[in-house]
């Protein structure tokens, strides 16, 4: 769901300049949020289950893919944390829809409680979600860095994911005097973030594939079938990682530029980013619990023996195998 929108509703729930859109409080569209952010708890926890490792316990892969669980860890708590912030938030709007209608919050007590409350939802929607940007960032430079096998940074991932959506949300608390009235400065502190992601990401891993092209031409002198297949699935697993991000972000992008460039946009299209919004943003848990999954780690069940799945082997297995050996020699 979009935090700005969530914030234009909190603040100012009756004003004038969106009584031509004040069925976003309607019971539908805070039902979509509400069904919407559910998917993305759902996913979240999924993702952070206990896993172990079925094969290449001591391979280049397995490195790899150690770092890379840890950020997906972080990830998916920030994505849990967002998901429900949006969750809490519209439980709250469908409770006053529920008990007052559309545009009623009750007596003036319990409407300056519904701000105050909703505002901090807010603000706990926007930092979180800011984390899994930083995250998402921080996963490109350290599968760049690992491909190269160059040791990560842990401490500096910590305090660029936590502590710059920190600084971002302060700098608009500062910029906004503690108020909403300010939209656009929060649309252009929040956005600019994702659009540094949007771009950086994609460049990571696309040096990250090109690396592990040099890596195999420079061990063998040529590509076999199954070091193509192994980069073939890289890239893939690259691009679907970009493109879930891109489709969950990509409209709040939009809606920033059409208030900077077209603030008197007709209703239609505003209306139709902002359900698009509600519907994808808390989905990115669930789209990162699919696009960042490894097929070398298995849920930890207590029905299951782990054992028996050391022995499974694909042709996708087989190629990390190959290609491993041949990075370490």
């Amino acid at each position: 769901m979009s935090d700005p929108l969530m914030q234009k509703f909190c603040c100012n729930p009756n004003s004038s300049s969106i009584s031509t859109l004040i069925h976003f409080n309607s019971g539908l569209y805070n039902i979509i949020c509400l069904v919407s952010s559910l998917a993305g708890i759902s996913g979240a926890v999924y993702q952070m289950l206990p896993r172990h490792e079925t094969w290449l316990s001591l391979q280049w892969f397995s490195l790899t893919s150690l770092r890379g669980r840890q950020i997906i860890i972080w990830l998916a708590l920030g994505d849990l944390f967002a998901s429900l912030g949006v969750f809490l938030r519209c439980s709250s709007k469908l409770i006053d829809y529920f008990a007052y209608g559309e545009t009623g919050n009750g007596d003036s007590e319990n409407a300056d409680y519904n701000i105050v409350y909703c505002t901090i939802l807010v603000m706990w929607t926007q930092y979180f979600y800011a984390v899994t940007w930083c995250w998402t960032l921080c996963y490109a430079a350290d599968t760049w860095l690992a491909v190269q096998k160059r040791a990560g940074y842990p401490w500096l991932y910590q305090c660029v994911a936590w502590l710059l959506p920190a600084v971002l949300q302060v700098s608009i608390y500062l910029s906004t005097g503690g108020g909403c009235e300010r939209e656009e400065t929060s649309q252009l502190t929040n956005y600019s973030l994702v659009a540094v992601v949007m771009v950086s990401s994609p460049i990571l891993f696309c040096l990250a594939v090109r690396h592990l092209h040099v890596l195999a031409m420079s061990c063998l002198g040529q590509l076999t079938n199954k070091e193509r297949s192994v980069i073939r699935s890289v890239r893939l697993r690259f691009g679907l990682i970009v493109l879930a991000f891109y489709v969950c972000w990509l409209p709040n992008l939009l809606h920033g530029l059409l208030l900077a460039m077209w603030p008197r946009s007709p209703a239609c299209f505003q209306i139709t980013l902002w359900y698009l919004m509600a519907v994808l943003n808390p989905l990115q848990a669930l789209f990162n619990s699919a696009v960042y999954r490894r097929p070398n780690l298995k849920l930890v069940t207590p029905f299951k023996n782990s054992r028996s799945e050391m022995s499974e082997t694909t042709p996708l297995v087989q190629a990390n195998i190959n290609l491993s050996d041949h990075l370490l020699s």
